[in-house]
């Protein structure tokens, strides 16, 4: 069974990593892209020692985007380009991109988000106005925000992050793959406490977001954060995801603290995005079962398809085993309709 495992993570890793193909086409343009698609926040990583990076973190549902059809499948790439502007004149800025993959025109017009992020370079600890545009590539489609940023704000948190590490650090070179030896993501947070800032009379959360909306799945992992846990300076937490509530396929986890600051908000000070591949195949999901089956176009016909798709959940991962078994030994089935 390794093996046959192996052998399904070498057939999926190119549709889900993105890869080379011919020239792509358009897909069709979904009704979408209204401002209200777009969110857009500053966020700041800051390590043990407190020193700052800021970002711009954007995020836009498949909806909004405008996909290429190419030999994989589907794909969009989103560029986030940021101007700093300090009493009219530009102090800085950044870019950033993010290419989303999926393999059925469907997955094109649900809410699943993608997210990129565009870290920052400024000169100056005075406030500024980060003028933000993010552009489809290959598309005249755009999105412009405003953002107010106040670069001593991020120092007044009461933690610094001084590490992550995953149970799955060593798992398929260099990719994090859960469902193989591992059946629960684990992700360890070690944080260091700020002394220079008292601790704060609000919730302070370590929180850790799956970036999909696929399903409804639980995707998120929070944990509430005491200051009697940094009595020696330093503590660790974990947050914790079972590889059966996440979705099938490529994920990036967003991780962040959260605490208040002045005037009663809640400011975000995020560790580096993480991607994790999900192999472990919901076979109770309906809906992720007819994703599987649909990424057999080509290789079985019609109505081998559909007769994987009426089965119930209790059977179909023995016959999803044995589908791809048969593929192994006699090199693809019909492929015809």
């Amino acid at each position: 069974m390794a093996g046959f495992r192996l052998g399904v993570l070498f057939w999926f890793l190119p549709a889900l990593l993105g890869g080379c193909g011919p020239a792509p086409q358009r897909a069709a343009d979904p009704l979408a892209g209204a401002p209200q698609s777009l969110s857009a926040l500053v966020t700041s990583q800051i390590d043990s020692v407190g020193q700052v990076t800021p970002a711009v973190r954007v995020s836009l549902p498949h909806r909004a985007l405008i996909f290429l059809r190419d030999e994989e499948g589907y794909r969009a790439t989103i560029l986030v380009q940021v101007t700093a502007l300090r009493d009219g004149q530009q102090v800085g800025g950044g870019v950033g991109s993010a290419t989303v993959r999926v393999a059925t025109e469907s997955e094109t017009r649900t809410e699943t988000e993608v997210f990129c992020a565009a870290p920052l370079v400024l000169r100056g600890e005075e406030p500024v106005t980060l003028a933000v545009a993010v552009t489809i590539q290959g598309t005249a489609r755009i999105w412009r925000r405003e953002l107010d940023y106040r670069p001593l704000g991020s120092r007044s948190q009461p933690l610094f992050c001084a590490g992550v590490s995953w149970n799955v650090d060593a798992q398929a070179g260099d990719q994090r793959c859960l469902g193989l030896d591992a059946d629960t993501l684990r992700v360890t947070v070690a944080m260091t406490r700020n002394e220079a800032v008292p601790w704060p009379e609000g919730a302070v959360l370590l929180r850790g977001d799956i970036a999909t909306g696929e399903d409804g799945d639980p995707t998120i992992s929070v944990v509430d954060l005491a200051e009697s846990s940094f009595g020696s300076g330093q503590a660790s937490r974990q947050l914790v995801w079972a590889a059966r509530d996440l979705p099938f396929g490529a994920l990036t986890l967003l991780i962040q603290l959260e605490a208040p600051v002045e005037g009663g908000a809640t400011q975000e000070i995020c560790v580096p995005d993480r991607a994790v591949i999900n192999l472990q195949v919901a076979w109770w999901s309906d809906r992720q079962w007819r994703r599987h089956v649909g990424w057999l176009e080509g290789v079985l016909s019609e109505p081998e398809r559909q007769q994987l798709r009426d089965l119930a959940p209790d059977q179909r991962e023995a016959a999803w085993t044995e589908t791809w078994q048969q593929i192994g030994t006699v090199g693809g089935m019909s492929g015809r309709d």
